[in-house]
């Protein structure tokens, strides 16, 4: 009797793009972001429940924790928008981060730039540092007995966060003291949008649309957006199979909604504050269409200092995907506040990807601070310094003091003490 059982054959099975894998949580394929601090706060790549029924396991069989490391990153067909910082510095990083991630997974890129040279987005990009690749660890409550806090016994089931250097198989660490060779930079499959190019794309749009609502610049962006999904194989719907073949489009944005590209930081049209310009908002809305059914990313980086109404970037905020911001410290009052030395500037969460699920992942706190170094862009809780002051510690001290002396005081002139 012959049985019909087959074993199950390796091949095929973990078979996903270059530089991306399945989220545990929701299954929507995910990518790094170049910054495995803001792929953790992002959405985490394991459940917590996993999480804790593992650690119950392990507990039970073996009698001892183990360490949960946790990744999250970028959901693949969906968009990133960056409230750029007063002097684009740290936002500058934030994007040669992302390149630099999709240069190392030879993933293609496709730089839009207010300028009539993006091309220079590529020049110094930072190298991997191939010693260490970081990702944030969380340690359960209880998982590691062997280094219990001696401080407080109330402290010990505290979870306590830190970061860590070990290997990951998404995100990369990268040196920013370090260039990345051109030979790296050459192969990939580049495209560059340039102003030039906005007549030749506005004679090959859908003329059924209504573009005439729309910024040219931007209707000119979809249009050569959408031409290179179609074209050169990043749509969903002309591939047949998911492989490790198949490559990743990163689009990047830079100074998206500033004076050059047509807009002013009023956002009305004819002069009429009632009257606000839509065009912003639509090409974010059929980005985002377009995006769904592809094998693309796209990081904007907006300026929101030249906006005024600040209701407006709100709507931007409804329409986007995933929405942080940048606030530098840098010529403000803030740089010179001992409270904030320890910190370039604070991380602010505006919105988080909800793809493929009803709820998006909660971080534990929203008061976040960033600082850059060399090796790494870190995000860290913020936190107030303990005052180590002796003039503060005196003055408490004198303080009391006085307070002793009052109530002996009263105590003296009156017998009879009511209660």
């Amino acid at each position: 009797m012959t049985s019909s059982f087959k074993k199950k054959s390796s091949k095929g099975i973990g078979s996903y793009p270059r530089g991306t894998t399945p989220s545990l949580r929701n299954g929507q394929l995910i990518t790094s972001t170049g910054v495995p601090a803001i792929d953790s706060l992002i959405g985490l790549n394991s459940v917590k429940a996993v999480c804790i029924l593992a650690t119950a396991l392990t507990n039970k069989l073996h009698g001892e924790g183990v360490m949960v490391k946790r990744c999250g990153g970028l959901p693949i067909g969906t968009t990133l928008v960056v409230e750029e910082d007063i002097s684009s510095s740290y936002t500058n990083a934030l994007v040669k981060y992302f390149l630099a991630e999709g240069a190392v997974c030879n993933h293609a890129l496709c730089l839009a730039s207010s300028s009539n040279q993006p091309e220079s987005m590529l020049e110094g990009l930072p190298d991997i540092d191939d010693s260490s690749s970081f990702i944030n660890t969380v340690d359960e409550p209880g998982l590691d007995k062997k280094h219990n806090m001696n401080i407080a016994w109330r402290y010990q089931n505290l979870p306590t966060v830190q970061s860590s250097t070990v290997t990951s198989g998404l995100g990369h660490s990268f040196d920013l003291g370090k260039v990345m060779p051109k030979n790296l930079i050459s192969p990939l499959e580049t495209y560059f949008f340039k102003n030039n190019l906005i007549a030749s794309e506005q004679n090959k749009l859908d003329h059924n649309l209504n573009w005439n609502t729309i910024n040219p610049v931007y209707s000119s962006l979809l249009c050569y957006i959408s031409r290179i999904i179609s074209e050169h194989g990043f749509n969903k719907t002309n591939s047949d199979q998911l492989n490790h073949d198949q490559k990743v489009l990163r689009i990047c944005v830079s100074g998206l909604a500033s004076p050059l590209w047509g807009c002013d930081g009023r956002v009305v049209l004819h002069d009429n504050p009632e009257i606000y310009d839509q065009s912003l908002l639509k090409f974010l809305i059929a980005l985002k269409a377009l995006l769904r059914d592809s094998y693309a990313v796209c990081m904007l980086t907006i300026p929101v200092s030249v906006f005024e109404d600040v209701a407006y970037l709100r709507r931007v905020e409804k329409i986007s995907d995933t929405m942080i911001g940048l606030e530098s410290y840098a010529d403000s009052d803030k740089e010179i506040n001992p409270l904030f030395r320890n910190y370039h500037g604070s991380f602010h969460i505006r919105k988080l990807p909800r793809i493929s699920t009803l709820v998006s992942h909660i971080p534990d706190t929203s008061c976040l601070g960033f600082k850059l170094k060399r090796k790494k862009f870190a995000i860290e809780k913020m936190f107030l310094p303990p005052d180590l002051s002796e003039t503060v510690s005196r003055a408490q001290e004198d303080a009391a003091q006085k307070t002793k002396l009052s109530a002996c005081h009263n105590v003296g002139h009156h017998k009879s003490m009511d209660f």
